[in-house]
């Protein structure tokens, strides 16, 4: 499958959990390999990601792309420290 930039800009971005992260909004190309490197993805509209944080996600995590959406992996989330380590490691 082939797409313009402009389709491309048009996608909506879920993650493999079926959470919605917004619109492709940009893209960064490596020129060495002729390929996209990095999608940036925002939250609204393509003129309003110009002024907003944008998620910058690498094309190996992309799971599949279709004429409308994107599909990535789910983000990687550590888990909290307990409080009691906290206060254990802070008394020290």
């Amino acid at each position: 499958m082939r797409l313009s930039d402009k389709q491309l800009q048009k996608l909506r971005v879920f993650t493999k959990s079926k959470h919605s992260l917004g619109w492709v909004c940009g893209f960064q190309i490596d020129s060495d390999q002729h390929t996209v490197e990095y999608y940036f993805v925002g939250n609204h509209s393509v003129i309003r990601c110009l002024w907003q944080k944008k998620l910058m996600i690498h094309r190996s995590q992309v799971i599949s792309i279709d004429n409308s959406t994107m599909i990535v992996d789910d983000a990687f989330v550590p888990k909290a420290v307990p409080e009691d380590r906290e206060e254990a490691t802070a008394s020290v």
